[in-house]
């Protein structure tokens, strides 16, 4: 999915990968819908971990930075866009568990970012989150489109010192 998107990504691909029949994949997820759902729900659910809780003892800058670790990884691994920044680009023509699940992903990650701002006294913590969400995958769209890890980098180069 990652790679072409929700309709681009077959079972029998899925399986392949994984290094099973495409027939245990369809007896776990009987839908291609079921299985973008849960793919959703792992991601979001891995990426909030890896963050860690938002209103711990951490600095706002050490928050911010494990965000940017996590998707510059994920860039420097060459597995390319957020996936659920790919499902958004397809938000209009997934069906409407996938499109839901992820906009949960990204209601999820811009609360807990307003969470980690309200804690360290940023005014306007809903917005700053959004912003930072945008600056985020917009950096990784770049990243991506000009084959340069670094321009990711340049990008949210400055988000640190903006608070």
């Amino acid at each position: 999915m990652r790679a072409g998107g929700f309709h681009a990504c077959s079972f029998r691909q899925i399986a392949g990968d994984v290094g099973i029949k495409s027939a245990s994949v369809h007896y776990h997820f009987p839908t291609k819908t079921k299985l973008g759902s849960a793919v959703v729900a792992r991601y979001q659910k891995r990426f909030l971990a890896m963050l860690g809780p938002p209103d711990d003892e951490r600095s706002l800058a050490a928050k911010i930075d494990a965000m940017r670790a996590i998707f510059l990884a994920a860039l420097k691994r060459g597995e390319g866009m957020c996936l659920c920044g790919i499902l958004g680009t397809e938000a209009r023509s997934l069906p409407p568990s996938v499109a839901n699940a992820a906009r949960g992903y990204f209601t999820a990650a811009n609360d807990w970012l307003a969470r980690a701002f309200e804690r360290a006294g940023v005014t306007e913590p809903k917005r700053r989150a959004i912003e930072t969400t945008a600056l985020f995958q917009g950096a990784m769209l770049q990243a991506v489109l000009l084959d340069d890890v670094g321009a990711f980098e340049k990008a949210v180069k400055e988000l640190r010192r903006s608070f």
